[in-house]
């Protein structure tokens, strides 16, 4: 059985010279698969979820990345979780128990979960020996519903040439699977773009290129012609918005 919730929530600012302030850990996406009742195994009491979860989100604050694998009996689970690059510890840690919360309530059950939020990504997988992971090319998107934006024909080349340099960024060594950025469009120059892309880092430079090029294709499908919009594709997610709200920045100028 899966189970499936995803919401969006346009909280980002792009700009040069970053300064955390504040982040609202916003559920993007969550995916959770349950096991066939004839294939649960018994743990001796242990819900290896919580145990993964118990010490994902204890030790990611502190190094921003990390992974670990545990058995239960006869079954090999993986767990990773990642903190985005520019947050700080304690917007990390709230992040970590918003993920660690939801997921307890919604997927404690499962044996495969992979969760987004606005800062941070979780994913705990039963280790089953195929190469297929099921969360990888799960994807879901919104688009906002403002008006359409005031100059079409300027907007969505711009579109295309952020994402084209944002792709080129995110795998850059020290950017750590994470890129930003913003283009202005327009006659006059004064309306901007602003985009970000992530990949989870455990990527390969090809695997996060290859996601994120997908994830690309499907926010100008889906969300082409509107004012903003948000795409995760399994391991990667891609946004953009023509408006910063002033009142929940992820970054600010410093």
């Amino acid at each position: 059985m899966t189970f499936f919730l995803s919401t969006f929530f346009f909280i980002f600012s792009v700009v040069s010279g970053l300064s955390e302030i504040s982040t609202n850990s916003t559920l993007l996406s969550l995916r959770c698969i349950n096991p066939s009742p004839s294939n649960i195994a018994p743990h001796h009491n242990i819900n290896p979820i919580e145990t993964l979860l118990d010490n994902l989100t204890s030790v990611a604050p502190k190094s921003r990345f990390t992974t670990l694998t545990v058995t239960f009996g006869n079954e090999r689970y993986s767990g990773l979780m990642q903190c985005r690059p520019g947050l700080g510890p304690k917007a990390c840690t709230l992040c970590a128990k918003k993920a660690h919360d939801t997921i307890s309530s919604l997927c404690g059950n499962s044996n495969t979960v992979s969760s987004w939020f606005d800062g941070c990504y979780v994913q705990i997988s039963l280790m089953t020996g195929s190469s297929d992971d099921a969360t990888n090319n799960v994807s879901n998107h919104s688009c906002l519903g403002r008006a359409k934006n005031r100059d079409p024909a300027r907007f969505e080349p711009a579109m295309g040439t952020l994402f084209l340099k944002l792709r080129a960024e995110v795998n850059i060594a020290t950017r750590y699977r994470f890129s930003y950025g913003e283009i202005a469009y327009g006659g006059d120059g004064k309306m901007n773009i602003y985009g970000l892309v992530e990949c989870v880092r455990s990527l390969t430079t090809n695997e996060c290129n290859s996601c994120v090029e997908k994830a690309v294709e499907k926010l100008m499908f889906y969300c082409g012609g509107e004012n903003g919009g948000t795409v995760v594709y399994g391991l990667c997610l891609v946004r953009f918005d023509d408006f910063c709200q002033k009142t929940n920045l992820l970054f600010t100028k410093s």
